[in-house]
């Protein structure tokens, strides 16, 4: 365990930005860290809102997958708290973060949850990119040092096993949950389907 933890601090250091790092970078990479996030549920209420049922289906899926992925990192938090680079006086930090477990990263999780929960579902390409979002977070929070290397991997790890477990659900309930989640929604949302301005 202690070769891993120097690795990961090794790794840490290496990809951490210098206090000398360009300002347009640091710039970059706390949009990437902390901006991105929010599109996430605009993407979705779009693929929602907009799309057919196999998309709409795939949305769900997303939500899902991600909130149970979020549930299993904060039990691994609770079982096994890992600090913070910044809690550890490590490198160097761009932003106040709470000095909350380390592992695995919500941020990285939420955008590789989706996206597997998307590829399973038949939307590929926003799948594809949604998993190539989740890395670009997850090297920002690294360079902006509020996360580790490993903490990424762990992203990673959960959200596809999660994925994998929900995939088994979604198989036999998928069809009746997205079959609810219409109804209620063509009744609470009537007025605006009957405008034209969202799908039925």
């Amino acid at each position: 365990m202690d070769s891993i933890e120097t690795l990961n601090r090794q790794l840490f250091l290496s990809l951490n930005a210098a206090p000398e790092t360009a300002g347009w970078l640091i710039a970059l990479a706390k949009f990437a860290a902390n901006g991105l996030i929010f599109l996430l549920p605009l993407l979705l209420a779009g693929l929602w809102l907009w799309g057919n049922d196999s998309r709409r289906s795939s949305a769900l899926r997303a939500i899902f997958t991600a909130a149970a992925s979020l549930g299993v990192n904060f039990l691994i938090g609770m079982l096994w708290y890992h600090p913070r680079p910044l809690a550890l006086e490590l490198g160097h930090t761009y932003f106040h973060h709470a000095l909350d477990a380390s592992f695995p990263s919500d941020h990285a999780t939420i955008f590789f949850a989706a996206g597997f929960a998307l590829l399973q579902g038949g939307t590929r390409p926003i799948g594809f990119a949604l998993l190539l979002t989740g890395a670009l977070v997850g090297w920002a929070r690294i360079f902006l040092g509020v996360h580790f290397p490993l903490d990424m991997l762990g992203a990673l790890a959960v959200s596809a096993a999660v994925c994998f477990g929900v995939s088994l659900l979604w198989d036999k309930t998928g069809k009746n949950i997205t079959g609810y989640c219409l109804r209620l929604y063509r009744v609470i949302l009537a007025p605006l389907i009957s405008l034209g301005w969202i799908r039925s």
